[in-house]
């Protein structure tokens, strides 16, 4: 891992992924916002340590894709030290991408078509969809219960999309929405570490169609109560019946991303 030239990222899931190339004595070049103007990313070297923080580390894969040989690319990095750029993100994904490959992707292209959509995937055999939104380098912001919490309570956290998958089929929700991609990936961004789950006011549905549509919806719940209300039990009481023994009420009053 620790290696020149090496397109490095940082995971943690209550923590935005960071972008960098690894270069000698154990330090990172990467972007940081100028204090001055957030919209300006500014090219610096810093330590691993400090880059990692209390992420875990990966490398990015390019399956497909030309990339320079590690020494170009740590000469690439290097030279660029100093300056600024006014379209860069604060992530420093399109200063890695430009270093390693000459292009700059905003997010791994490997996964450009989850970038900014409401993500679903069945649960339980179908009885209900998992919702999410998909962000960066193959990563998805939903409502997580976290490795070890000793809570049981559900927290908006960004895990791998093989994370949110968990063995499922991947589906993208096809719909209107209100802003667009980079914004639905901003405001799903802005709500980690937000927990106040509550499976009929704010479940992972809810919060996907928050980010895309500025408005909190759950049509699986909608139709889960009009069917008990039309047989008073059967189809729709089962599945509320279901998730809620999948997901239940993780109650809290950290609902505040409305």
């Amino acid at each position: 891992m620790n290696s020149l030239g090496v397109h490095i990222i940082t995971q943690h899931s209550n923590y935005l992924p960071r972008h960098g190339i690894i270069i000698e004595n154990n330090q990172v070049v990467c972007t940081i916002p100028n204090p001055n103007n957030p919209l300006i990313s500014k090219v610096v070297y810093m330590p691993i340590e400090r880059f990692i923080g209390k992420a875990q580390l990966t490398s990015v894969t390019y399956n497909n894709i030309p990339r320079f040989a590690n020494n170009e690319i740590r000469d690439r990095a290097v030279h660029a030290i100093g300056s600024e750029s006014h379209n860069d993100s604060i992530l420093g994904d399109c200063f890695a991408y430009w270093a390693s490959c000459n292009q700059r992707f905003f997010c791994d292209p490997n996964f450009i078509g989850i970038f900014g959509k409401q993500l679903r995937v069945k649960r339980m055999g179908g009885v209900y969809y998992h919702h999410g939104i998909g962000i960066e380098n193959g990563h998805v912001v939903h409502f997580n219960f976290p490795r070890g919490n000793n809570k049981n309570k559900a927290i908006i956290q960004c895990t791998t999309l093989s994370d949110f998958l968990s063995g499922g089929q991947l589906e993208i929700v096809n719909q209107k929405v209100a802003f667009n991609p980079l914004e639905i990936r901003n405001r799903a961004l802005s709500c980690l570490g937000i927990d106040g789950y509550n499976l009929f006011e704010n479940n992972c549905e809810h919060f996907s169609s928050w980010c895309c549509l500025q408005k909190k919806e759950s049509k699986q719940v909608n139709n889960a109560i009009k069917a008990t209300i039309g047989t008073g039990i059967g189809i729709g009481l089962g599945a509320l019946i279901f998730s809620i023994f999948e997901e239940s009420n993780r109650h809290s009053s950290n609902n505040n991303y409305v």
